[in-house]
C-alpha cells in the first residue's frame, strides 16, 4: 500500500524568482491547473471544465515562455500541457453525462484527474526551466554551520505494525504501508535538512530508503 506525500518548505518557482514573479500568466496557469484538481475532488465538474478552458486560453499566450532559459524547450512543454486539455475535457464531460455515484462517473473523473496530474507535472518542468542557471539562495553566515539540503530529496518509508499485524484498508489487508515524501530544499535548505535529520534520529523502528 503506497501513500504519496509531498513536503516542501520551499516556495514555488513562480513565487520565488524575479523572472517568474513578473510573469502573471505563469502564476495564473498554476492556479487554474491546481483548481481543476480541487474541483474534481469535490465533484464541481462544471467549474473544473471552466478552469480547463482557462488553461487552454493561457497556454496560447506568447509571453508564457519568455522567462525560460530555453524558450524552445518551454514551448514544447507548453504544447504537451495543451495536449492534456482534450482528455481532461472529455473526462469531465463524460462524468456530467453519468449518474452521480456510478462506476461510469468514477472512471470518467479518474481520466480527468489523470490528465490534470500530467498537466501539473509538466508545469513543474516548465517552472524549473524558469529558474536562472546556477541560482542558489544564500544562507546567512549565522546559519552556515547547519546541514543543508540544496536541491530535492525523495524519502521512501516503510511502516509495519507490531507483531506483524496487517493494515486493514476497506477490507483488504496489507502487510506494510509505504509512504513517499518529496522534500524540496531549494529555498529552505536548512529547515528541510533538519527535518531529514529528525526522521533518521526519531523513527528508528522504520526501514528508510533515501534517494538523494
Amino acid at each position: 500500500m503506497w501513500i504519496g506525500f509531498a513536503f516542501a518548505f520551499a516556495l514555488s518557482p513562480t513565487k520565488v524568482f524575479p523572472s517568474t514573479k513578473k510573469n502573471k500568466q505563469v502564476r495564473k496557469l498554476q492556479g487554474e491547473i491546481e483548481a481543476i484538481k480541487q474541483d474534481i475532488g469535490s465533484k464541481r465538474k462544471s467549474a473544473a471544465l471552466d478552469h480547463v478552458k482557462t488553461v487552454k486560453r493561457l497556454l496560447g499566450d506568447a509571453n508564457l515562455p519568455k522567462p525560460c532559459r530555453d524558450p524552445k524547450f518551454c514551448a514544447a512543454v507548453i504544447e504537451k500541457i495543451g495536449a492534456e486539455v482534450e482528455p481532461a475535457t472529455n473526462g469531465l464531460k463524460d462524468s456530467l453525462d453519468s449518474q452521480n455515484g456510478s462506476d461510469q462517473e468514477r472512471q470518467a473523473l479518474d481520466k480527468a484527474y489523470a490528465a490534470q496530474e500530467r498537466m501539473s507535472k509538466l508545469l513543474t518542468t516548465l517552472e524549473e526551466n524558469m529558474v536562472p542557471k546556477d541560482y542558489e539562495v544564500k544562507v546567512p553566515d549565522a546559519y552556515k554551520d547547519l546541514p543543508q539540503l540544496k536541491k530535492r530529496a525523495t524519502v521512501e518509508m516503510v511502516f509495519k505494525k507490531p507483531n506483524n499485524e496487517p493494515f486493514d484498508v476497506n477490507g483488504q489487508n496489507f502487510a506494510e504501508a509505504k509512504m513517499k515524501m518529496v522534500i524540496d530544499g531549494y529555498t529552505g535548505m536548512c529547515c528541510v535538512q533538519i527535518l531529514m535529520g529528525a526522521n533518521l534520529d526519531g523513527w528508528k523502528s522504520m526501514h528508510l530508503l533515501w534517494k538523494l
